[in-house]
Order: C-alpha cells, then sequence, then structure tokens
C-alpha cells in the first residue's frame, strides 16, 4: 500500500498507477506477509487470535487507544505553543511473563504522542515523557497500556 501512494502518477488519465507497479507492490507485500507470518509463528505471535476472549479485548482495546493518541496529540500541542514542556525518563515496571505484552506495550506507548519508549530491561520500559513531574503517576504517562496489554497478550 505504501508503495502505491509513493508511485501515484497524476498525469495518468484515468489509472494512477501502471501495471508493472501494482504487480511489484502485490509482490512485495505477498514476501512481506510471508516473512512476518513466519517471525510471528516463531514466537506464539497469533496465539491471542485463536482465543476469541483475547482477540475481542484486543478489538475493544483499539477504542480507548485511538482515544489516548487523540487526547496526547492535543496534549502536545497545547505544550509546544505555549513552552510548558518538561522532558524526563521515567521506569515503568510491567511484570509480564511473555515477550509478546512487552512489546505491544513498548509500541503503544511509542504511537503515541509525547511519549516514546527508549530502552527495555528485563521487562521494564525507560519512557521518556513530554511532562515529566515528581512523583509520577503510571496512568499519567501511559493510561491503561498496561491493563490491556495483560488482558490481551498475556
Amino acid at each position: 500500500m505504501g508503495y502505491l501512494i509513493l508511485t501515484i502518477n497524476p498525469s495518468n488519465d484515468l489509472l494512477l498507477w501502471q501495471t508493472g507497479e501494482v504487480i511489484l507492490a502485490f509482490l512485495i507485500a505477498i514476501i512481506t506477509a510471508i516473512i512476518c507470518a513466519q517471525l510471528l509463528e516463531e514466537i506464539n505471535g497469533f496465539e491471542f487470535l485463536l482465543q476469541p476472549k483475547k482477540l475481542l479485548t484486543f478489538l475493544v482495546f483499539l477504542g480507548p487507544f485511538f482515544f489516548r493518541i487523540a487526547e496526547a496529540n492535543f496534549d502536545v500541542a497545547y505544550r509546544v505553543i505555549t513552552g510548558k514542556i518538561n522532558p524526563g525518563i521515567v521506569k515503568i515496571e510491567t511484570d509480564f511473563d511473555k515477550d509478546t505484552s512487552v512489546t505491544m506495550l513498548a509500541n503503544s506507548i511509542t504511537l503515541t504522542p509525547g511519549t516514546l519508549t527508549v530502552d527495555e530491561d528485563d521487562g521494564d520500559l525507560f519512557v521518556h515523557w513530554i511532562n515529566y513531574k515528581e512523583p509520577y503517576s503510571v496512568h499519567d504517562v501511559i493510561g491503561s497500556f498496561r491493563e490491556w496489554a495483560r488482558r490481551t497478550f498475556e
């Protein structure tokens, strides 16, 4: 998909791409899917897809996740406009048993504006946060992401 977006040719009258570009994009997508599927099988990454309750929990998680991203966008915009930025690194303890849970939590944090997972040590995450304050609450930094990752992937 990304390849097709990058190769749009508006000079064509009816179609935005030539046939060869569409075929190449299809082949790239198939190869990427095969590689990702093999990697996920090695770490049992598809495990939650086979459990309807966990899959439903993951789908329900998407609502709060997107809400938190929207909320964080407004917060970051406010801080940039007002200059009220106080960056710092905070430690988020996870106590997860599975690497998949840690990875999903780290990705959720990194995708949220104003936070960035910078390191992981034995399941604990170190997060760069735009609004550091002492003492800090884990909920202020990552919201309910840790609980959702536990419910979905543990």
